[in-house]
């Protein structure tokens, strides 16, 4: 295991950081790698150690997965179209 990197923050205060190589994910076949940050070397590693463990539990979890359904925007038009052509005259509302 490498060195941690010390920084100073502008407050003054001591901050702990590397680079941790998380494996190849399955669905992209690309190298995954993250960096941690935390306040001490000893809260740094047990960062790195929860990070890897939750790895190795759920995989690679890509930010399709972890944000909320997708909704087109035809969708979202129709749904503010709906509301919307009620606080404006007929013509307009056909213009839109």
């Amino acid at each position: 295991m490498s060195e941690f990197k010390k920084s100073k923050k502008k407050d003054g205060s001591t901050v702990y950081s590397k680079s941790v190589y998380l494996g190849v994910d399955p669905k992209t076949g690309k190298k995954k790698r993250t960096t941690l940050t935390a306040k001490t070397q000893k809260e740094l590693k047990l960062k790195i150690a929860r990070k890897k463990i939750e790895i190795a539990e759920n995989g690679f979890v890509s930010d399709d997965e972890t944000s909320q359904e997708l909704i087109l925007f035809e969708e979202i038009y129709n749904l503010w179209f709906s509301s919307h052509k009620n606080t404006v005259e007929d013509t307009t509302a056909e213009r839109i």
